[in-house]
């Protein structure tokens, strides 16, 4: 009788205990959703320095997602500004007059285009994927395979940062000159180049922790102005 008394007590006891809020990494909690009390233990034992971590983290992402969305957006306006040079350079053959610098600019402006848009190309999923055997897995699956690819793809990328800055730094300290006749400065291209590929690295970064967390049933929220679709953590 004893036995079944402390049984009912302590059931009740877990019925009246308040739910633990679940919380985005981002640090706000999701309205109408909690871990139910059975798992109260495991999620109070990561301590506070755990969450404040979770919210550094989402902090992070969130601000890569933002500084991205804001470079891809102006980055856009450089294809305009390519076309702008090429029809220039058209109207300048036809009137007798052309032009030196003309496809040069045009090819430094086509590399900064997509050099600096490659990250918001990046969050907004828009870089050509094989997707013969990756639509058809689940979204948990999706997000282990994207999170190994990640990690090539950080290394290739850090190797491409590190090149860049030392040609960059050569080109200013050197003056380097394209050898052509118009001989344009290197060091400017070189330096747009290098924080495009710098502005991918970090994309790749965010986008690394947002998959690590979906494989694990968490969802990383993205950044306020951040607009790319994001998988249920299923």
């Amino acid at each position: 009788m004893s036995e079944t008394k402390t049984t009912l007590i302590t059931a009740a006891s877990l019925a009246t205990e308040p739910a633990v809020p679940i919380y985005d990494l981002g640090g706000a909690p999701r309205a109408g959703t909690s871990h139910p009390p059975a798992r109260r233990r495991a999620t109070a034992g990561k301590g506070g320095l755990g969450a404040i971590g979770l919210r550094g983290l989402g902090a992070y992402v969130k601000g890569v997602d933002r500084l991205n969305h804001a470079v891809g957006h102006v980055a856009i306006y450089l294809l305009v500004l390519m076309l702008g040079i090429l029809v220039w350079s058209v109207v300048a053959k036809g009137i007798g007059k052309p032009l030196l610098w003309v496809m040069e600019m045009a090819q430094f402006t086509m590399a900064a285009y997509y050099l600096l848009g490659a990250g918001f190309s990046m969050q907004q999923d828009a870089h050509v994927r094989m997707d013969f055997l990756y639509e058809r897995w689940k979204p948990r699956r999706r997000s282990l395979v994207d999170s190994l690819t990640s990690v090539f793809l950080i290394f290739y990328l850090v190797m491409l940062v590190i090149g860049g800055w030392s040609s960059s730094a050569y080109a200013l300290e050197f003056g380097q000159r394209n050898r052509t006749v118009w001989a344009p400065p290197m060091a400017p291209v070189k330096i747009i180049m290098t924080t495009g590929m710098f502005l991918m690295l970090l994309q790749s970064t965010a986008e690394l922790a947002r998959n690590i967390c979906r494989a694990c049933g968490f969802e990383l929220l993205r950044g306020k102005n951040a607009n790319a679709p994001s998988l249920p953590a299923n």
